[in-house]
């Protein structure tokens, strides 16, 4: 998460937040359009596909909060919720994930938007053990 702390640092890396320059741009709204087409053209020219070797559809309101926040819009993105312990479920670290749980880590606490650490291994990438991080977040193996 590198780029959480890109924002951290408001002088040097969020040029115009004190600046007028997001609202003259069209403002969230703006931001929002120019994002839902650079992922659409992303998915659907056969030419770019192929250089993005993952699934984008979980990225895109992400990058959308990135950058409203980085053009001097609402600062939503660096200032997340999520925890170590998400970030870990979703990537499938089990060793991490373990020791973050020993550590007191809140199985239960909430992110943005309001799912759990449990809710994120649904969105990793087919190589994530799920039911192995479930089974560390105290819950059943799926079926």
């Amino acid at each position: 998460m590198e780029h959480r702390r890109f924002l951290a640092h408001r002088e040097a890396h969020r040029p115009f937040v004190d600046a007028d320059f997001f609202a003259r741009a069209g403002g969230e709204a703006a931001v929002h359009e120019l994002i839902d087409r650079l992922y659409h053209r992303l998915e659907t020219d056969v030419a770019l596909r192929p250089l993005f070797g993952r699934q984008l559809s979980n990225e895109r309101e992400a990058q959308k909060r990135f950058f409203v926040e980085w053009l001097g819009g609402k600062a939503d993105y660096s200032e997340g919720r999520a925890t170590g312990l998400h970030y870990s479920s979703k990537a499938g670290f089990v060793k991490t994930i373990a020791l973050l749980l020993e550590r007191g880590a809140d199985p239960d606490a909430g992110d943005d938007n309001g799912l759990t650490p449990l809710d994120w291994p649904d969105r990793a990438a087919k190589s994530v053990d799920r039911d192995a991080v479930r089974r560390l977040l105290g819950q059943p193996r799926s079926l």
